[in-house]
């Protein structure tokens, strides 16, 4: 049963159907791996549904926002995410037609670099029931911002003739000049600024800030007790169990030499 405040995180395999009944609830998705489904709109490939010789947009990009996964699976930038499912299914779009022997002439708005961005920002606040908040600039919302140097090798002349498409073609971390969460100043001049560390987490910390770089010297310590854990265990004996608590047909494996 679909309510109308529903959040659904971490969608994948989404038909016409599943479409239908998030917009009737007029609920809530979100996606890390990927985001081919959000910026295509029907399923077989077709990004949109052709009515009376005209394009005709559904799907779920009017209830959907991009997210990020864990770094062992994607990058942890939205951005990137955002390029890898608008590249992604700008292919699946062209190849439909392709199939046909045909060439479309331009791309729907629905894969427009607008479109992807609006995923990544105001999107995502709509999702959370946030716009009000956050997700856009404007006087009265929060100060959440991103500026990005226009001016790097990978942005310059490419900002000053879009700066939409330089920031979700072109742009990485790296080129992030300035961050503000809530008004804050996170980074500033390409750099992360000290945090201040929790009332609560002081004493076991033993300061009341913390660089960048002593954080992610506390991150590799964490990752090399995680792989020894990992050493010891039997992936084999894991896969098997994780396949028959997920109902994982093994014969669908297709082994590769």
């Amino acid at each position: 049963m679909l309510l109308s405040s529903g959040f659904f995180n971490h969608i994948v395999y989404t038909d016409e159907a599943h479409v239908d009944l998030t917009s009737q609830a007029q609920g809530r998705i979100t996606r890390e791996q990927g985001t081919r489904d959000l910026l295509e709109n029907i399923k077989e490939r077709s990004p949109l549904k052709v009515s009376r010789g005209k394009f005709t947009e559904r799907g779920l990009q009017s209830h959907a926002s991009l997210g990020v996964d864990c770094h062992s699976n994607n990058a942890g930038s939205v951005v990137s995410e955002a390029r890898l499912g608008l590249q992604n299914a700008r292919c699946n779009f062209n190849q439909y037609y392709h199939d046909q022997g045909k060439t479309p002439s331009r791309l729907p708005d629905s894969l427009s670099v607008e479109a992807a961005f609006n995923l990544a920002t105001i999107k995502g606040a709509e999702a959370a029931r946030l716009e009000t908040e956050v997700g856009k600039i404007a006087v009265g919302m929060r100060a959440d911002l991103v500026v990005w140097d226009a001016l790097s090798p990978a942005m310059v002349a490419a900002a000053q003739h879009d700066p939409v498409a330089a920031v979700i073609l072109h742009s990485s971390p790296a080129d992030i000049e300035l961050v503000l969460v809530d008004g804050v100043v996170r980074k500033q001049d390409g750099k992360l600024l000290r945090v201040s560390v929790d009332e609560f987490a002081i004493q076991p910390v033993g300061k009341e800030k913390l660089e960048w770089r002593e954080i992610a010297k506390e991150i590799v310590k964490s990752r090399e007790k995680i792989q020894k854990n990992m050493d010891e265990i039997d992936f084999v004996q894991g896969k098997q169990g994780l396949m028959k608590l997920f109902g994982v047909d093994g014969a669908k494996f297709v082994d590769l030499d």
